[in-house]
């Protein structure tokens, strides 16, 4: 998806909430104003941006940027029976990634191939497992830039227990940077509200707890 373009149809939803969630506002942050609202989450980040940028202060260009960030979105799509995975991260990191990987220079809006080597590295960071340890395959729908921000869409089959139980492992630019946090959170609209999992350099997989479904009410004798 080259730059410009609009995102899939039906994601446009996400890509809003993941581009409030990477703002480098500490209001938005500290009143947890992120991808669920949750307070602590807000504050973590808070912490992680506030200790990134004091010494070069909020109003950098993106390729100066001093905190170590990406925000993912992960929606279960009961009709379709799959995930919707959109991942907002970094232009120049990314770049900086592929450069390593591919060993020349790679810019994420021109060059051919940006999209498969992205969607190559994204499958070996990007884990998902169902709540019987099997490894779910990732999908790539297309990828979109937007000055300094890419954003990467995929898809994977959902279990029939929709995200509760689902484990993740995400070490998306860990390999960059040792201060990296990437905070990941699941919308489902049959378990309940969202949840968050945040991931740091070192962490293995985690499991996303939603509230087991009432059993129905046993009419009485």
């Amino acid at each position: 998806m080259e730059a410009g373009h609009k995102p899939p149809k039906g994601w446009e939803g996400a890509r809003r909430l993941l581009k409030r969630a990477m703002s480098v506002s500490a209001r938005v942050l500290l009143t947890g104003g992120l991808l669920t609202g949750g307070l602590l989450t807000g504050v973590l980040l808070a912490e992680t941006l506030l200790t990134h940028t004091a010494l070069t202060g909020w109003g950098r260009v993106a390729h100066a940027h001093k905190f170590y960030f990406s925000s993912t979105l992960v929606e279960f799509n009961p009709r379709a029976k799959s995930f919707e995975i959109t991942v907002r991260l970094f232009a120049d990191d990314l770049e900086l990634v592929l450069r390593r990987r591919s060993g020349r220079t790679v810019e994420v809006d021109r060059a051919a191939d940006a999209e498969a080597l992205a969607f190559a590295y994204l499958r070996e960071v990007l884990r998902l497992r169902g709540p019987d340890m099997a490894e779910i395959p990732l999908q790539w729908v297309g990828m979109e830039t937007k000055v300094d921000t890419v954003y990467c869409y995929l898809e994977a089959p959902a279990p029939a227990t929709g995200l509760r139980d689902l484990a993740m492992a995400f070490s998306l630019f860990t390999e960059l940077q040792r201060g990296q946090v990437n905070l990941v959170s699941f919308r489902d609209p049959v378990h309940g509200r969202p949840r968050d999992l945040m991931f740091r350099e070192g962490d293995r997989f985690k499991v996303v707890i939603f509230p087991q479904p009432e059993e129905p009410a046993s009419p009485n004798p």
